[in-house]
Formats: structure tokens, C-alpha cells, sequence
């Protein structure tokens, strides 16, 4: 896996593309992996692949967290996709899968069980001291 900036590819061009019919799309090094069925799906497609190729190669980077987070991906086609596709939709949501460990996705479950452990343990406060 490429571990700094000089190492990224300079141009789509460089990357290879895997396709898979077990993820919606990941990118490892240079090597994209995306579903066979985006073929069907073609501004999807087209912007799946441009969104991977603007990931840096570091194993977890905020930038990267946040490129996640506002993907920009077309959401027609995307649920579309999803309908199709249901068991990919699913285990996109793993933050473990045969490519490796999601580090994003343990950072949104960490602050998601954080969340609930907070609220709860307010509620409690709340309720105890009310009696």
C-alpha cells in the first residue's frame, strides 16, 4: 500500500480496476475495486471512480474521513443501486471486510456509541436526581 504523497497516481490512467460483486467500490494503492454492476450505472460509475482517485494513500486521514463524508455521489443512481443490490448496501456498513479494516467507519461507530453511552448516562442523572 502506498504510504505518501509521491507514490499516489498521477492520472486515472494509472490505476487498475478490479471488478468485484462483493463491495460498491474500495480502493487499495493503486488498485480500485468496484462492483461489476456499476457498468449499468454509468454517471455513477463515472463518479465512484473520480471520488477513489481523489483519496490519498494513508492507511486513515481526516481529509480522507471527510472526502467520505461528502461524497457527492449521484443519489438516484446510487439507490438504485442499492435496491439491486441490498447485500452490498449491507455489507458496506462492516467496518471489517476482505480488503481490510474501514477506519472511518470504526471512527462514526465510535462516536455514534459514545453518543448513546453520553445521553444515557445524562437521562440516568437526570432520573436519579429528580426522585
Amino acid at each position: 500500500m502506498c504510504v505518501n504523497e509521491s507514490q499516489r497516481p498521477s492520472k486515472i490512467s494509472d490505476i487498475k480496476i478490479h471488478y468485484v460483486n462483493d463491495t460498491l467500490a474500495y480502493r487499495k494503492g493503486n488498485d480500485v475495486y468496484l462492483h461489476e454492476d456499476l457498468k449499468n450505472y454509468p454517471e455513477l460509475f463515472r463518479s465512484i471512480l473520480k471520488h477513489e482517485f481523489e483519496h490519498d494513500n494513508k492507511t486513515f486521514s481526516l481529509k480522507d474521513f471527510f472526502h467520505d463524508w461528502k461524497s457527492g455521489l449521484p443519489k438516484e443512481e446510487l439507490k438504485a443501486f442499492r435496491r439491486a443490490h441490498r447485500d452490498v448496501a449491507l455489507r458496506m456498513m462492516l467496518p471489517i471486510n476482505r480488503f481490510g479494516v474501514n477506519y472511518n467507519l470504526f471512527v462514526i461507530y465510535g462516536l455514534l456509541v459514545a453518543l448513546v453511552y453520553l445521553t444515557m448516562r445524562s437521562v440516568l442523572w437526570i432520573g436519579l436526581n429528580l426522585v
